[in-house]
């Protein structure tokens, strides 16, 4: 007995980590749009390549549209979060990690670094402003 309830748990836990794996892109009949986020020293970049522009500290995002986030960073390892949206994850010098969120309802919604990287890290947050 205790084998087989360990063998349902695994399974179970293997699901579902898979459903929730950042990595794989989101469900849409609508093209990704994708936002490179650089962690600067206690600020937030955010580059849209395909438009040709970047802000810093604001993000802006379509409604009902996937976002494919590129993240890195150019300073102390950090981790990108927008709790609204979905979970974090962590950005690091030299190394890319990819994220998919979707926003599904227009709004303003609080990111900010989940990981304490210095004396600026209590300003280190941004706005998610979906439309």
């Amino acid at each position: 007995v205790p084998l087989i309830i360990t063998v349902i748990i695994s399974v179970i836990t293997w699901v579902k980590t898979y459903e929730l794996d950042p990595y794989k892109p989101l469900k849409s009949d609508k093209k990704p749009l994708l936002v490179q986020v650089v962690a600067l020293q206690w600020k937030w970049l955010f580059l849209y390549p395909e438009e040709k522009i970047g802000s810093l500290n604001f993000l802006q995002i379509p409604e009902n549209t996937p976002i494919h986030f590129e993240i890195t960073a150019d300073a102390p390892m950090n981790s990108f979060w927008i709790p609204d949206l979905g979970g974090q994850i962590y950005a690091m010098p030299k190394m890319k990690t990819e994220l998919h969120l979707i926003a599904d309802q227009t709004g303003d919604f609080r990111g900010s670094s989940a990981n304490i990287s210095g004396e600026g890290f209590a300003g280190m947050h941004f706005i998610t402003r979906s439309s």
